[in-house]
């Protein structure tokens, strides 16, 4: 794999979101005793190896580093989605749902979908193909539309948790003004 990389402008807006993202993690490794910590510098990590895979996969010349950077950033993908769901969940309401079998079974879909990413060129159940225009463009395949449901389902309970968290600060005898 060649291995060029040419200046683009987004690499200052990339490196600056990779930059607060890792000061955000080392922030909530400090704080990690507080609920929701672990699951939020979690996330973070895996967002910089994003923002990181991205500015990279902008920056590369060749094709093959192109898709390359762009399967590190898809492996990356559901730890994010997954960590910031149990986020919510932790801070909505703290120690009710994250029970290990929790975590195990939330873990089964990146886990999973980490290994498919890394053995699609045998199996192509994730993307049926991939090639560069300018940006990485991908052709689906079953499990690749199957795991965009799952991102979104698991958006869609975040936003609630998140919703449910509000009121019920929102309720609680402590959040009311005088």
């Amino acid at each position: 794999m060649n291995r060029q990389y040419a200046y683009t402008p987004y690499l200052w807006l990339a490196l600056s979101i990779l930059l607060f993202l890792l000061l955000l993690a080392g922030y909530c490794w400090r704080r990690r005793t507080v609920s929701g910590a672990i699951p939020l510098m979690i996330a973070c990590l895996f967002g910089a190896a994003i923002f990181a895979g991205s500015a990279l996969e902008h920056m590369a010349v060749a094709e093959a580093t192109k898709i390359f950077w762009y399967k590190v950033q898809a492996v990356c993908m559901l730890p994010v989605v997954t960590a910031l769901f149990c986020f919510l969940l932790e801070y909505a309401w703290p120690g009710r749902w994250l029970s290990r079998r929790n975590l195990i079974l939330l873990a089964i879909v990146p886990v999973v979908s980490a290994f498919l990413v890394l053995t699609n060129d045998l199996h192509h159940l994730l993307w049926q193909s991939m090639y560069v225009n300018g940006a990485v463009l991908v052709e689906y395949g079953p499990i690749g539309w199957l795991n965009l449901v799952y991102s979104f389902f698991i958006l869609e309970g975040s936003a609630w948790s998140s919703l449910a968290g509000c009121s019920c600060i929102l309720h609680s005898s402590a959040g009311r003004s005088p």
